[in-house]
């Protein structure tokens, strides 16, 4: 621990009061007056610690003042001891935890850390993350919402029936947002994670666009092998079962041949409660899902290979080509032959 840590250990010790709950904004800034009004060293206010009192310690904090101007990603180490208070972000933020454990609270619920826990926040989520241990070391990574969108949902696709579960989950309802994954000390994730704070460390000139390429490893990698491990708000309307993600992938590798009773079958659910399970993860019914899958299927095969309109018909899943014309026409809003066409010209 550095030797501010150790201070403020001693300190939080003898004041219990300070320690034994979740602070407001206002309460926290009573503490740091009290904490530096001890401390000689922090007598003259032209110490950098007491930016810690003089700047914004606010209910929601703002990508402005926690994220560099030429970052869209900042990273921190979480101060041990530094009493815990309740507040949002306006930003995306991650919480990895490399080693020891600790607490992250919201409202009605509280996640234990421990190495290889991430939890990635949505912002406007009211959260506190007390850490009261000497070996805990929990690193948190701010990125902002617009980075986020690029380098997160630009990964998961349209034809991937997770993207919609994920982009529902970042968005829930009643101010509470968040994906908890238990990685459990994965190397290759871990690796990926210290590598971005090396790079904000660096200060190299091309570290910020370094961080945003390896944080899109990150999520890529986070997906891949985590994506039917994820763990949804205690209280979120629709709760994940890893089984899922196997009805998903299955639904994605078969949708040119899936019927719903072919489903209920392979995963020993009724038909309705699969009707349930697809809507409440992607918002979307059966036959919606299949139609996107088939749509974007069929535009991939337009705009990469020479196969007819017909074959491409029967490889998506239509019996006939004129069903399929009418489909497409009326999702993509061209026929296929036009659509050929412009993403020939697109190209070129």
């Amino acid at each position: 621990m550095t030797e501010f840590e150790y201070s403020l250990k001693n300190y939080t010790d003898s004041h219990p009061e300070w320690k034994d709950r979740i602070l407001t904004s206002s309460e926290l800034s009573v503490f740091l007056g009290e904490y530096f009004a001890t401390r000689k060293e922090f007598q003259n206010k032209e110490n950098e610690h007491w930016s810690w009192i003089d700047s914004d310690i606010r209910n929601c904090q703002q990508e402005k003042t926690f994220i560099p101007q030429k970052f869209d990603i900042s990273v921190g180490r979480m101060l041990r001891y530094m009493p815990a208070h309740w507040h949002t972000n306006d930003y995306f933020e991650l919480y990895y935890v490399f080693t020891g454990s600790c607490e992250l609270h919201f409202e009605n619920e509280v996640i234990t850390m421990g190495p290889g826990t991430i939890v990635l926040l949505s912002p406007a989520t009211r959260h506190a993350s007390p850490c009261y241990s000497d070996d805990c070391v929990l690193f948190y990574y701010m990125i902002r919402t617009s980075t986020f969108n690029m380098v997160f949902w630009n990964n998961l696709t349209d034809q991937n029936l997770m993207s919609a579960f994920f982009k529902k989950a970042l968005n829930g309802e009643g101010g509470k947002s968040y994906l908890h994954f238990e990685t459990r000390e994965d190397g290759g994730i871990q690796s990926l994670l210290y590598e971005i704070y090396k790079e904000y460390q660096s200060g190299d000139i091309y570290s910020p666009q370094m961080m945003n390429s390896i944080m899109s490893m990150f999520f890529i990698q986070l997906l891949r092998s985590y994506k039917n491990e994820v763990y949804l708000p205690s209280d979120a309307s629709f709760h994940w079962n890893p089984c899922f993600g196997e009805i998903f992938s299955y639904i994605q590798n078969h949708y040119h041949t899936v019927t719903l009773k072919d489903l209920a079958e392979q995963f020993n659910y009724s038909e309705r409660q699969l009707t349930r399970i697809i809507y409440a993860a992607t918002n979307r019914n059966f036959s919606e899902v299949l139609l996107d899958l088939r749509m974007h299927n069929a535009a991939g095969y337009l705009a990469t290979t020479s196969l007819s309109a017909e074959k491409i018909a029967e490889l998506v899943g239509y019996g006939n080509a004129s069903s399929f014309y009418r489909a497409f026409g009326k999702f993509h809003g061209c026929s296929p032959s036009e659509y050929r066409r412009k993403a020939a010209d697109f190209q070129h």
